[in-house]
């Protein structure tokens, strides 16, 4: 049978590329791409003066993390942002969010820190020595530190007051207009009454460090994806309430905090310890969820929002009269003395216990396996809604 492919002998003009440069494969594309990345990430540390060449010293050890000092840098709370938006809604002002490229590019080392060079782009001449770093690098320890000093530092001299509570939240205030400029690692996030002290702290930003904005805030971190809805549900298993867990019958806590309508934190964790009743689950949950009103409301006070006193709901009625209660009772005496930290506060007039009928306790859709009445109607009073792509 004679072949069905018939061959012709294409004039070589009809060829797209060059004949002579051989199959290029996407693998190929892929490293070829990945390489120009890097070389360009090499040009930025050069323009930077991130390290420079030198020969190995004697005895010097080029494992990272070795002699390395103080590296710990905290990073801003998530309830921070959520409180930030909260207050933006309250205050009617806008968001904006700016990057700053190569962060931790931006300031110099005091220590002596060596690193090999990289694979791939070993100098031809010099292929012995090492690189001695001048500013921190990504993925040493000391980066994300040594680029909040210097971001630090620079606000402080421009006229930021920095948050007692929130070590990463500055406020430049004049007279009744503020800007508050919220710090996630090399994300900022900032607005205020004064659209002059939002475009004054983009030219600063822009003056001294190489950034890019991205513009009015509509989301951060990242966009919910389907994954997270998996994440959730796979949760939502786990959930039960007093002496709920089968292996160690300790309890679960569950909580939600409102600024005004504006849910910005909650929780759901397992207790430290046994509770023997319902009530010692309940006031355990309570007692342990003071801190979090203490910092919201020390965080309300650098926002200029003063709040006497914040109400705490709870479902259990014999929880509530123990915490008014300063007198030690027998069925309370075993009750470890941190938990009766919420007496103090109520005492104070810090918090003011209220009681809450069991069908209206939002925390529950945290801590207990509902009917779907039941948890529909607590989803929608704590704001959840269906998002409409």
């Amino acid at each position: 049978m004679p072949p069905t492919h018939i061959a012709k002998n294409n004039p070589s003009s009809f060829i797209i590329g060059d004949v002579h440069s051989g199959i290029i494969t996407r693998k190929k594309e892929r490293r070829d791409y990945a390489k120009m990345v890097a070389n360009e990430e090499l040009l930025q540390f050069e323009r930077n003066q991130v390290w420079e060449l030198v020969r190995k010293p004697p005895h010097a050890n080029i494992i990272e993390g070795l002699d390395f000092g103080e590296t710990f840098a905290s990073v801003d709370r998530l309830e921070a942002i959520r409180l930030l938006l909260s207050y933006a809604c309250f205050r009617r002002f806008k968001l904006f969010q700016i990057d700053v490229k190569s962060a931790f590019l931006n300031r110099y080392l005091s220590e002596e820190v060596y690193v090999a060079q990289p694979k791939g782009f070993i100098d031809s001449v010099h292929h012995d020595h090492v690189y001695k770093l001048r500013k921190a690098l990504y993925g040493l320890k000391q980066a994300l530190i040594t680029w909040y000093e210097r971001l630090c530092t620079y606000l402080l001299q421009q006229g930021y007051r920095r948050g007692s509570a929130d070590q990463k939240m500055f406020i430049y205030r004049q007279g009744t207009d503020f800007l508050i400029v919220q710090i996630y690692v090399d994300d900022i996030i900032f607005g205020g009454t004064s659209s002059d002290y939002v475009e004054q702290f983009v030219a600063q930003m822009k003056g001294e460090f190489e950034m890019s904005m991205v513009g009015e805030l509509t989301f951060f971190l990242a966009d919910p994806r389907t994954s997270h809805l998996h994440s959730a549900k796979r949760i939502l298993r786990y959930i039960s309430d007093w002496a709920g867990c089968s292996d160690d019958r300790k309890s679960t806590s569950g909580g939600c905090f409102f600024l005004w309508n504006n849910i910005t934190t909650w929780f759901s964790k397992k207790q430290n310890s046994v509770s023997l009743s319902t009530v010692e689950a309940e006031y355990i949950a309570v007692g342990s969820r003071c801190s979090q009103l203490l910092w919201m409301k020390q965080m309300l006070d650098e926002y200029g929002v003063t709040q006497s006193s914040m109400v705490l709901y709870c479902d259990n009625l014999s929880a509530i009269s123990i915490s008014k209660n300063p007198v030690q009772h027998s069925r309370t005496k075993h009750i470890d003395i941190r938990h009766h930290f919420i007496r103090e506060l109520v005492e104070a007039n810090f918090i003011s216990l209220e009681h809450v009928q069991s069908a209206f306790q939002l925390a529950d859709v945290f801590t207990k396996p509902l009917d779907v009445t039941t948890f529909e109607g607590l989803k929608a009073s704590v704001g959840v809604c269906q998002r409409h792509v």
